[in-house]
This record gives structure tokens, sequence and C-alpha cells, in this order.
């Protein structure tokens, strides 16, 4: 949802938040063996997840139920969502040994009140100050209170997610995804690389070495912010990873293309509004590496062709962050869409 809510954990409407619940203890459904708490498998599923050479059979169907269909595009993925998982049956397995009394719907909401509070200290508190860098995250006020609560909820507000976030600014993830991920042991010692297409799809993966998965991404490294995608991203997704379909795709040409069909105007327009100069010329882009303008001026015919996916992550990350200016300035685009009443923003 557009919530901080972890409804990637719990689900986004009540059909799909029940059946993810044990109904008892305030518990999430989990599949329990002697490796630990897993994400519980679909009904009627014929996942063979313990079979090493199960992979392509495994990749051709969902084996497992969690919050968001999404969970098993990569095993690295679908452990993350395992970590959350496990953390919410732990507090909640506290919290009944604390208050005996307390009947099930109680224990699981008063733990996702806490998990949820949990994911935003996160959130807030180490990821957008990465992200954003601390000036512009101080900026918008969104570091955590050191003392205090904060009161400017306004219940009024329309709670949706820009076109230009959703669509272009929140995709700069995948500027950063490695060509290669490692793994690790139990002593943090990495292993041989994988290509990054090993992971997609993976479930057999992710159920017999979902603990050096997570080892691999606490150690590893990412790309430093740049304009690029790796090569098997840009070229080869999904390239034989289901059985009669060999179709590849190219994932920021489907970035750019879907900019265009939600209608966004050009970067050049969102830098104005962010405030930054029209650029009449390539040369106009300052805040943009000479090689990097140099390879625009040879893909786009005039500067107000630049896509707002290609033109934000061609920009130089602001200081101590991973984004550019245009990129971190979504709250500036709320606040003159609201001024100037261009959208439904308010119920």
């Amino acid at each position: 949802t557009h919530w901080l809510d972890l409804s990637s954990l719990y689900g986004c409407n009540v059909e799909l938040a029940g059946s993810i619940r044990a109904h008892r203890g305030g518990l999430l459904k989990s599949l329990l063996d002697e490796r630990g708490e897993y994400l519980p498998l679909r009904e009627n599923s014929t996942c063979n997840l313990y079979n090493k050479l199960a992979d392509e059979y495994s990749r051709r169907q969902k084996c497992f139920i969690s919050g968001d269909q999404r969970t098993e595009d990569n095993s690295i993925l679908t452990s993350i969502h395992t970590v959350w998982l496990r953390e919410h049956n732990r507090v909640a397995t506290i919290l009944g040994k604390l208050n005996p009394a307390w009947s099930d719907d109680r224990l699981f909401e008063e733990t996702r009140r806490i998990v949820v509070a949990e994911y935003e200290s996160i959130v807030y508190g180490e990821y957008l100050p990465a992200l954003l860098g601390p000036k512009l995250a101080r900026a918008y006020n969104l570091l955590p209170l050191e003392s205090g609560y904060f009161h400017g909820y306004n219940k009024r507000l329309y709670p949706t997610i820009l076109n230009e976030f959703a669509t272009a600014a929140f995709r700069y993830g995948h500027t950063l995804v490695t060509h290669t991920q490692h793994s690790a042991n139990s002593k943090f010692q990495l292993s041989a690389p994988k290509p990054i297409s090993f992971y997609l799809f993976n479930n057999n993966y992710y159920k017999t070495n979902m603990h050096d998965i997570l080892r691999g991404t606490l150690v590893d490294v990412s790309y430093a912010p740049s304009p690029q995608v790796n090569t098997y991203m840009n070229d080869w997704l999904f390239e034989n990873l289901f059985y009669g379909d060999s179709k590849r795709w190219s994932l920021p040409a489907l970035n750019i293309q879907r900019g265009r069909d939600h209608g966004l105007p050009s970067y050049n327009s969102y830098r104005k509004l962010c405030g930054l100069n029209r650029a009449y010329r390539f040369e106009d882009f300052y805040n943009m590496a000479p090689d990097t303008v140099k390879k625009l001026r040879s893909l786009y015919a005039s500067p107000d062709d630049v896509d707002l996916f290609t033109g934000c992550f061609s920009e130089n990350p602001l200081e101590g962050g991973m984004l550019g200016h245009t990129a971190g300035c979504n709250r500036d685009i709320f606040m003159y869409l609201l001024t100037k009443n261009l959208n439904c923003l308010f119920l």
C-alpha cells in the first residue's frame, strides 16, 4: 500500500490478511523444519523444495503465500520477507506469555503495531538518511524526533503515491543492483559470486540457503550511484527462466516506456519544478557528469525529450546521499500540485 505499514507482510486487503494468519496466539502462518521458520506453502503446492535439481521446477510456479504477490520475485527478497515473518511471530510469542488472557486478535494487532513501528524506525532513522543524505532528510523533516511525538498527521490528506515517484524516482534501486551477488557462511566468508539471474524466482535456493543469502547481503556491496543498470537487467532480463518462454526484456527500457505510458512530462520540466534551471542546451545539464551529458546528446534530439527516469539517474548524487536533486524533490512536486490544485489531493 501507500502507507509504511508492512503490507508486504500483512497484506493489503481483508481477505489476504486473514489467509496468512494462523488464527492462534496472534501468529502468522509459517512452515517449520529443522532449519527454522519459513514462509508457508500455498495450498495444493507441489514445489519440491529439497531437491537440488528442482530449481527450474520451482521457478515455474508460486510456492509460498505472503502479504505481497512479488515476494518470490527473487530469493533475496523472499529471505527478507521471512525475516519480518519471524520477527512478528517472535514478538507475538513474547506478548502471549506476558498476557495469557489476550485474544488471538488482540495479540495479532498489538504485535503488528510493534513490528510496523520497528519497520518505520528503520525507514526513517536509517534508510532515508542514507538514500537522500542527512541534509535533505533534515530539510524535509523526515528524521525521527529526538524527543516528544509527531503531531503532523492529517487524516484528510489523500494518501496516494505520486505518479512521478512510483513511475520514475522509486526505480532508483535498479541502478544499484550488481551483476553478481554473493552468499556468505556463518563466519561471513563470501562464496563464489552467482549472476543476479540465479536469484530470480529461485524458491529452492531460498529454502535451502536463506541464512547464507542474508549474510551475503550484509557484507556484499552495491553499485555506487551512477547512470547505469547491470548488463543482465539491461539486455537479458528473464532470459531462459521459464520453459516455453525465451523472451528477454530490458528493465530500463520498461521503466522509460512506463513513464511515457503514464504521460509523465520530460525530465526538463521537473528540473524547473524542482528549482533547477530549464535546460535549453544539453550543456545546461550542469549537475551531470560531462560524459553523461555527451551520451544524452547522442540519444535525444533535445533536452526536452529526456525521459524523467533517464534524467533523474543521470544527475550527480547529493552530498551524503544516493539520489540527485530532481529525484529527491518529490515533496516539492507534491506541494506544487497542492497549491495549483492540479490533483484531487483531499477526500
